[in-house]
């Protein structure tokens, strides 16, 4: 089962980590319908310094892509500058005539990250997608900022999204966790998801196959941005935010002070 080699295939070329290895390997099991992939958010505006997840894709296997920044813009590189929220995001990818079925997404926000995901599987199917994930938080806990742009933002060990969060929202859309980085080891942690139909004579893993990825990275946060992180099950059964905060209040206390 090929699934089971994908972090054996682990290897940096463009990525901040062995990101690129993983991709390289995923695309030579799976059939892609359109080679074009997204990226956001872009860390620069040159190939070299900015580490994407895309960049092999595309300067190698001779990819389309789309490249969002919040601060960077480079027409060249088809990299717009523009502040992604779930209010837009749709709106953008359409803009730019993002096919419906992209072949790989790229998502690493380090705060709305689970939401933007989120909303845009709910109208577009990637062959396989990528999140980062928060790895201080235990495999156990559904736990991640909310959907607030300007206040889940990046704070120690505050950022993102448990990768129980990910693996709950992408089960939803008919996909399944394959591999997630460990820091110390792979250098990222990034989670990787492909579409069910894509591996359907594989047997795949479950979420608590990844427990090794959990470790401890960043500094104690000390801003009090661990009180407005909430529960992703809490939330999806009662849609109340401020609920969903209170159930795992002290969980967060401990996980990130």
């Amino acid at each position: 089962m090929w699934l089971n080699k994908i972090k054996e295939n682990s290897e940096r070329i463009n990525s901040q980590g062995g990101q690129d290895g993983v991709i390289d390997y995923i695309i030579s099991n799976i059939e892609i319908e359109n080679k074009y992939c997204v990226e956001f958010g872009y860390s620069g505006t040159d190939w070299e310094t900015s580490q994407p997840n895309c960049g092999n894709l595309v300067l190698t296997r001779g990819w389309d892509n789309l490249f969002f920044d919040g601060y960077h813009h480079n027409e060249e590189m088809n990299l717009h500058k523009i502040f992604i929220t779930t209010e837009n995001i749709l709106d953008a990818f359409k803009k730019h005539n993002v096919p419906k079925k992209l072949g790989y997404l790229s998502v690493d926000v380090d705060s709305t990250d689970l939401w933007l995901t989120e909303k845009l599987l709910s109208e577009y199917e990637p062959s396989f997608f990528s999140v980062e994930f928060n790895p201080n938080i235990p495999i156990h806990y559904a736990i991640t900022l909310p959907n607030d742009p300007i206040n889940s933002t990046w704070s120690g060990k505050v950022f993102g999204c448990s990768l129980k969060c990910l693996y709950i929202m992408s089960k939803k859309f008919g996909y399944s966790l394959v591999y997630a980085g460990k820091v110390s080891q792979d250098g990222h942690h990034d989670a990787f998801f492909i579409k069910d139909e894509l591996i359907k004579d594989q047997d795949k893993p479950t979420l608590y196959d990844f427990q090794d990825v959990i470790e401890p990275i960043h500094h104690k946060n000390t801003d009090g941005k661990w009180e407005i992180c909430l529960d992703y099950e809490c939330f999806l059964e009662t849609n109340d935010v401020k609920k969903s905060q209170k159930v795992v209040k002290e969980i967060c206390r401990n996980i990130f002070c």
